[in-house]
């Protein structure tokens, strides 16, 4: 599933609402600089170098921010201020997670859970829980993924917290979807329905028509796929957001064979997608319209297809433009240009070649992050049992001690 990073169309709303954003952000920034500076060593700090952390986080100063966090931590385990512990803990996780530390993340956000739980911060064991799940997702293991979201759906029941469900209730849709498990992401999906008037929330409801008509689409159900987006794209007021909308409707009309349709809304993605400098989607509306354009009009066809191939090579966006080789090689052998047409079916099967050998990588990087994670749980096994076995040691050695003392003072008697 396709994450974008979406700016907004409407210009000058958009750079005031972000210059008051910043404003506010720095001036809350500056006050809890003053309280940190008054050096108070109470739960109060603890908080106060919790919050900072966060907050310059936001701001991208991602050293700083390790610093206030691990402050944090070491104060609060000073005062043995648990709740302090867990959220110092989960804050360094967040840093170490920008960084790509992901394996000192799960350490730290697996500690912070501990923490959580041994207070019964049942909203703190929710957060992390779902948190250490998407860390598993993004380096391929699934399998855990899926049982970290499990948890966190069924502890949002527990708490009877609807938007903490509902976001479960996605992400696991979505998990499903991407392991092609079409029946259960759709389970998932229409579980959210119970809560969608509820919380009448834009940012959920979107992303699950999306999902869903994503699921239809892939399982050859173009009606009912169309049905979502429409539905999505009547729903959706955040401009931005459009340009993907509008993409995956025209590839729905494409495949009910309705091309004007499919060109109206692929026009339409690619200006707003143009306007908003979101060069992905450029390049994605620019590789659909090819695709429409290939069977009845060549100059179009190439046009568009050679657009997309000098901007996603300025992106580095490699699986599209595996796709504009491949493309481009089926229009040149359309139009009986059989040279060109064997140049690009090269260009593609030696860029596919190196998709292979890169998704290959990031197999052997997830069962590296398996093996590593096994590793470090083992060592951290041995630790604690080198602590027991020496304070057993230092148990024994009090016996002694004391069973010395009890005889000298018989002796004595």
């Amino acid at each position: 599933m396709n994450i974008h990073r979406q700016v907004s169309l409407i210009i000058v709303p958009f750079f005031l609402m972000l210059s008051s954003l910043v404003f506010a952000q720095n001036h809350k920034i500056d006050s809890l600089k003053r309280i940190v500076e008054t050096e108070i060593k109470d739960t109060s700090m603890v908080v106060s170098l919790n919050a900072l952390s966060k907050e310059v986080l936001n701001t991208e100063d991602i050293k700083q921010s390790l610093v206030y966090a691990r402050k944090a931590n070491e104060l609060a385990n000073q005062l043995n201020y648990k709740k302090g512990i867990a959220y110092s803990l989960k804050n360094i996780g967040l840093v170490q997670f920008y960084q790509g530390d992901y394996i000192n993340v799960l350490d730290s956000w697996t500690q912070s859970l501990k923490e959580f739980e041994s207070i019964h911060d049942t909203i703190g064991i929710a957060n992390l829980v779902n948190n250490l799940g998407a860390i598993y997702y993004s380096q391929g293991s699934n399998a855990k993924a899926l049982d970290y979201y499990l948890r966190s759906l069924n502890i949002s029941d527990k708490l009877k917290d609807p938007l903490r469900i509902s976001t479960s209730l996605l992400n696991i849709g979505g998990l499903y979807a991407e392991m092609l498990n079409f029946d259960k992401a759709l389970e998932y999906y229409n579980k959210f329905n119970d809560y969608r008037n509820e919380l009448n929330n834009p940012q959920l409801t979107n992303g699950y028509l999306m999902g869903v008509g994503e699921v239809y689409f892939e399982k050859g159900l173009y009606d009912e796929a169309l049905s979502y987006y429409q539905e999505a794209l009547s729903s959706n007021e955040i401009i931005t957001l459009r340009a993907d909308n509008l993409i995956k409707l025209g590839l729905v009309e494409f495949k009910k064979e309705k091309k004007e349709k499919a060109i109206e809304y692929l026009n339409e993605a690619y200006l707003i997608a143009k306007n908003n400098n979101q060069q992905s989607l450029v390049v994605q509306s620019l590789i659909a319209l090819a695709s429409v354009y290939r069977e009845n009009n060549f100059e179009k066809a190439l046009t568009a297809y050679k657009e997309a191939e000098s901007l996603a090579k300025d992106i580095e966006a490699n699986d599209e433009l595996r796709d504009v080789y491949k493309g481009l090689s089926n229009v040149y052998a359309l139009n009986k240009d059989y040279k060109n047409a064997y140049k690009y079916k090269e260009l593609y099967i030696a860029q596919k070649d190196s998709l292979f050998n890169l998704k290959t990588d990031d197999k052997i990087r997830g069962l590296q992050f398996d093996f590593d994670l096994e590793k470090k749980e083992d060592q951290i096994g041995l630790l604690e049992k080198e602590s027991q076995i020496q304070q057993l040691k230092e148990k024994k050695q009090q016996d002694i001690i004391y069973a010395s003392a009890i005889a000298i003072f018989l002796v004595f008697l």
